[in-house]
């Protein structure tokens, strides 16, 4: 009757009505005590009360239970003490794993941030590198765009060496003479035009300054030949 109510209200506990032997728990028993042990024991706990001390058992078989009472005492007390130490352990084994599975996210995390900043950086490096290589190359298209104009000068202005018979006038390239006169007659919008063109766009800095190298390698030569 006691187990259908329990498991009426939903409680996992139940009672077991069988002696321990039945229920296959080990434990030490006690003597049966007569009436004369019973009566000795009686008046020894009586005669301890009036005189204010602890009872302490008088018979053979009062002590054998007293021993036997405080043997299962301490028994349940270690049981006891076992089980909270087991509840204990799973507790802290539980909150080892959390905390385990929580440093491993810390760590994954940190692995990730760190790989996020090592990508960052070699973007930064890559952006710098090519900050750097389209400086250099606005340097070099400005340095064609300069020579182009000294020698449009030189020939507007009628240098020596840059009329049309002169040795230095046809060193030049075709290409670049014909451009180099387009360039002096047009009006200063188109010239300025023309410059910027040289300046900015690279396949047209490179023509120029192809043209510009092999008038170079022209006059070396010429004046190799001089010497």
């Amino acid at each position: 009757m006691q187990n259908v109510a329990l498991e009426r209200v939903g409680s996992v506990e139940r009672v077991d009505h069988r002696s321990h032997q039945r229920q296959g728990i080990e434990q030490e028993a006690t003597v049966h005590m007569g009436p004369s042990a019973t009566a000795m024991e009686r008046r020894a706990e009586h005669q301890a009360m009036r005189e204010g001390r602890a009872y302490e058992p008088v018979t053979m078989v009062g002590q054998h239970n007293a021993g036997v009472i405080e043997r299962r005492g301490l028994r349940q007390y270690i049981e006891r003490g076992t089980e909270w130490l087991r509840d204990a352990g799973q507790r802290i084994s539980g909150r080892l794993h959390a905390f385990a599975a929580t440093l491993s996210g810390a760590v994954d995390r940190d692995r990730r941030d760190a790989a996020e900043a090592q990508r960052q950086e070699q973007l930064a490096a890559e952006r710098a590198r090519e900050q750097a290589q389209e400086r250099q190359q606005a340097q070099e298209r400005e340095k064609v765009a300069e020579k182009f104009r000294t020698i449009a000068g030189k020939r507007e202005a009628g240098a020596h060496g840059y009329g049309d018979h002169n040795s230095d006038w046809k060193a030049t390239p075709e290409a670049l003479r014909k451009a180099v006169d387009a360039y002096n007659g047009a009006n200063q919008h188109t010239k300025d035009l023309y410059i910027e063109q040289i300046q900015r766009e690279p396949q047209m800095a490179r023509a120029v300054g192809q043209l510009l190298h092999e008038r170079e390698l022209v006059l070396q030569r010429d004046r190799g030949i001089g010497l």
